[in-house]
């Protein structure tokens, strides 16, 4: 296999499901696991935590890390909308979507280290 014909996304974009499997219209664009965006943000992140030593390392703080990581790598969002009014894609209000909507965040979650929906393959020519 030539490895020069692997193509890697450095975004997928996650067409999101209700609970129930119902389709939405909704659309998230995120930085995937293997992008240098995605990378900064969780080295940031995590280097962040390990210069606090001193504080204990909680279940709330790997969540609450978790939590920004998935922020900071959304790049945007189609059709998100709050009482017909179109929500702006920025830190606050991907954090407040991503707390209120685990079924949102559990998605975009699994899409980013999904190498599956980001990688190709050329054809051989």
């Amino acid at each position: 296999m030539d490895i020069a014909k692997i193509n890697v996304s450095d975004t997928v974009t996650v067409d999101i499901y209700l609970p129930d499997g119902t389709l939405t219209d909704l659309k998230i664009t995120a930085f995937t696991v293997d992008s240098k965006k995605y990378k900064s943000v969780a080295h940031a992140i995590r280097n962040k935590t390990f210069q606090r030593r001193s504080t204990a390392n909680t279940s709330e703080r790997s969540l609450d890390n978790a939590m920004e990581i998935l922020v900071k790598t959304t790049k945007s969002w189609q059709n998100m909308k709050e009482n017909g009014v179109d929500i702006p894609c920025d830190d606050e209000n991907v954090r407040r979507i991503y707390t209120k909507f685990p079924f949102i965040t559990e998605q975009i979650d699994v899409a980013q280290g999904r190498r599956v929906d980001f990688l190709t393959i050329a054809p051989e020519n």
